[in-house]
């Protein structure tokens, strides 16, 4: 069995956030809404946060010197074909400028908008909560065998940054 590790950021400018719509032709969630990231490369695997800046740098463009605040939130576990961990961070960011890139089409999403995307289930419940959750908490975040998304605090009031 594989064990698949993903970073993914939700960056937030004003009262948007940068989303990404994946290709029809992507092999994971051809189609569907993302916030940036990507794979963590096999160096990686101890330091989420060093992959988490370079795949908003390889996807938009932007590096740390236009990143407000940049927060891990949660640690993503789903099952499918294999295992997936991913771990999903909020930020802000001081620009709305972004380079396109070959993953899929980069737009701001107004807040309200949000919900009228589709998104992997348990993205979709991440981007949700975390939207209504002003705290620092870091939390796990699994989505059941029903479809349903389980939100367990395993860290409280931390800044990462």
């Amino acid at each position: 069995m594989l064990i698949n590790y993903f970073v993914t950021a939700f960056l937030r400018y004003n009262n948007s956030f940068l989303l990404q719509k994946r290709s029809e032709e992507a092999k994971i969630a051809p189609g569907m809404w993302y916030g940036v990231g990507g794979h963590i490369e096999s160096n990686e695997f101890q330091t989420p946060n060093v992959a988490i800046l370079r795949e908003i740098y390889e996807e938009t463009g932007l590096d740390s010197n236009v990143i407000d605040s940049i927060n891990l939130k949660y640690v993503a576990l789903n099952y499918e074909d294999s295992i997936y961990i991913n771990y999903i961070y909020f930020g802000s960011i001081k620009t709305n400028k972004v380079i396109a890139n070959d993953e899929g089409d980069l737009t701001f999403v107004e807040i309200e908008e949000i919900k009228l995307k589709k998104f992997h289930p348990l993205i979709s419940a991440c981007l949700e909560h975390g939207i209504n959750d002003n705290s620092n908490a870091i939390y796990t975040a699994i989505l059941d065998v029903n479809g349903n998304t389980k939100f367990v605090e395993i860290r409280g009031e931390i800044d990462e940054r």
